[in-house]
């Protein structure tokens, strides 16, 4: 009987052996079913998830590079969006994506296309660039809009899905894929739903859309900018602004529709020496200052770092640097421009419109210019618009006079010092006297009529010292210099310089026309936003 009980034990313990093995040959095959499957998912998920970030970086390398195109307007003239470096303007047909908007396509001298083509890793990686530039004053802005596309590599699969985005469940990311067709093309077509259709691709692919506004860096941008630092205006003074082209000053809170101007008195300060005794009608920035909302009626931003860069001693467009004239006194009165047609009854005269044009003039002092008086030019009687450009090697003292019609712009190594009352602008905000063939100008600006340029010294600083009584109606960029206004002198315009005191009654009136004057000094990225459709 024992026999028996432990035959069938024996048989029993073999079938157990049996069962426990299939049971693990078929868990085995389970778990490795599920582990290939899980690691083809896994390397599909991260090789789409990496490519997905390649195509960004593609996109912003196109973006940067056409914002280096827009600079070298500056740094490189002539060369921006050459052919020889791939651009193209118009673009080609088909025009690529994104084409140029609104359609039709803006003049060819407007916008340009570009291309950046097998670059990054495995040279996987290409982005298609479109320019656009926009008319805008003072100087034009512009749309830089890229494409970045990655190649794709392994199986034509979707490896994420709907947990990739916790909060809307939903699969965006799987739609960007491109297996057979671009699906951007596919659905708005050149990005302004222009041309929509099913476009077969080569290979598959992932492309992402940024697209990065453009603004030029003008020489007047605030009230008071300095390097350095800022104390002002006086206790009993303030900063705020006026648009001349509506005529005079009408005080810091002023009626409509002349409101809307007066809280625009910006001051920028570049280090973080901020004292303001007086109220600032508008934004305030510093560099590690202190600034507060009790100081201004605007926004304070303390953490904006710039540089302002330094002023060069000029050189006459055009012309050989030895092209001045060197007046026997310091006053000087222009003659008119070149005669076109030279009529006894009615002369046409040749059109100058600005400092650079090869006609205006260029006088020179050695050796400082105090009393500096430039007469109107006058023809038939009457008081024309003209421009003129004076480089005093030294100092400016003592007073200034400029007639009606006359722009000058005044250039100086040394320093500057005169009362305002012993200032003279000649010229009316809101108003411009006609050119000398009797056309009407479009300079609405008193204080534009007259600008300061302080040459940067080698070394030390310069002073700029406006002292009271009276008003100086001037425009001030000299990035060397000091400048210290004391007393109850008013100052209409605007200031670029290294470091700006007000002491007593002071104010300081910014006109926002002259925001649109000078040359960009810089252009920088206003807006980056990526197309997420």
């Amino acid at each position: 009987m024992k026999r028996i009980q432990e035959s069938r034990f024996t048989a029993q313990s073999g079938n157990t052996i049996i069962a426990a093995l299939t049971v693990i040959t078929i868990l085995s095959f389970v778990a490795a079913n599920v582990l290939m499957n899980c690691t083809t998912r896994y390397n599909t998920t991260s090789k789409q998830v990496k490519t997905w970030k390649e195509a960004l970086y593609a996109a912003e390398a196109g973006g940067d590079v056409g914002f280096n195109e827009i600079r070298k307007k500056l740094n490189n003239p002539g060369m921006e969006f050459s052919s020889t470096n791939g651009w193209s303007s118009p673009a080609p047909s088909p025009a690529p994506t994104p084409a140029s908007s609104p359609s039709p396509a803006p003049s060819p001298a407007s916008w340009y296309n570009g291309s950046l083509q097998a670059f990054g890793e495995s040279n996987s990686l290409s982005a298609t660039v479109t320019v656009d530039q926009f008319t805008a004053t003072p100087a034009p802005c512009y749309r830089v809009r890229s494409v970045g596309t990655a190649r794709l590599s392994g199986l034509a699969r979707v490896g994420m899905d709907d947990r990739m985005n916790p909060t809307t469940k939903g699969d965006s990311l799987l739609r960007k894929i491109d297996f057979r067709y671009d699906h951007f093309r596919a659905a708005y077509g050149n990005g302004d739903l222009i041309g929509a259709s099913a476009t077969p691709i080569a290979t598959a692919q992932i492309s992402r859309r940024v697209e990065l506004i453009v603004v030029p860096i003008m020489p007047i941008e605030a009230a008071i900018k300095t390097s350095g630092g800022f104390t002002g205006p006086g206790a009993a003074g303030v900063v705020d602004s006026y648009d001349s082209k509506n005529g005079a000053y009408k005080g810091s809170n002023p009626a409509s529709p002349y409101d809307t101007d007066a809280h625009d008195g910006d001051v920028v300060v570049g280090n973080s020496t901020f004292n303001s005794p007086g109220y600032i009608y508008g934004d305030v920035t510093t560099n590690g200052g202190h600034a507060a909302t009790t100081d201004c009626s605007g926004v304070v931003d303390n953490n904006v770092a710039f540089t302002i860069p330094p002023q060069a001693s000029p050189t006459p467009s055009g012309l050989p640097a030895s092209t001045y004239y060197f007046p026997g006194s310091t006053t000087i009165t222009p003659s008119p421009p070149p005669l076109v047609a030279p009529s006894p009854a009615a002369p046409v005269y040749k059109t100058i419109t600005s400092f650079e044009d090869t006609n205006a003039p260029w006088y020179r002092y050695n050796a400082g210019a105090a009393d500096l008086t430039i007469n109107s030019l006058t023809i038939g009687g009457t008081a024309r618009e003209t421009y003129v450009n004076v480089l005093v090697v030294g100092d400016v003292t003592s007073s200034v006079t400029v007639g009606k019609g006359i722009n000058a712009r005044i250039w100086f190594t040394g320093n500057v010092s005169f009362k305002g009352k012993d200032f003279t602008n000649s010229n009316v905000d809101g108003s411009s006297s006609p050119d000398p063939n009797g056309n009407a100008t479009s300079n609405p600006s008193r204080a534009g009529h007259v600008q300061f340029y302080g040459v940067s010294p080698a070394s030390g600083t310069q002073n700029i010292s406006l002292t009271s009584p009276g008003s100086v109606y001037a425009m001030f960029y000299a990035p060397g210099a000091d400048i210290s206004q004391n007393g109850n002198v008013d100052v209409y315009g605007a200031a670029v310089c290294k470091s700006y005191t007000g002491n007593g009654n002071t104010a300081f009136h910014f006109d926002k026309e002259l925001g649109a004057f000078g040359k960009p000094l810089d252009y920088r990225v206003a807006s980056y936003v990526e197309d997420v459709r």
